[in-house]
């Protein structure tokens, strides 16, 4: 890698952490573009990946290895997956009730 593809991928990672960070809202009101529409879906790529190796997969092991969901812990999925259920309810809820208060 160049030095001026280095520089660029640093920008884009500088760039997708702002987007996290701030917002969709704030930043489509300063630039718009279809390269703003790709870092989106980058972050979105990225966070979903996050989301499954740091959450969902552990949860999955521990609960095959407690040997509470089967004998080879082939019902794992089912307590994650309960707890992927509300914590989506959760952030429904909560943006919902934000909503409200700002109306």
């Amino acid at each position: 890698m160049t030095g001026r593809q280095s520089h660029r991928q640093n920008a884009n990672s500088i760039y997708c952490t702002y987007i996290v960070s701030h917002g969709k809202n704030e930043l489509f009101t300063h630039v718009r573009g279809s390269y703003v529409v790709q870092l989106l879906m980058v972050c979105m790529k990225v966070m979903t990946a996050a989301s499954y190796w740091s959450l969902l997969k552990p949860a999955i092991e521990t609960a095959s290895l407690s040997g509470v969901y089967g004998e080879d812990g082939q019902y794992a999925f089912i307590p994650v997956s309960f707890g992927f259920a509300a914590g989506a309810a959760f952030v429904y809820a909560a943006d919902y009730c934000l909503a409200m208060m700002v109306l």
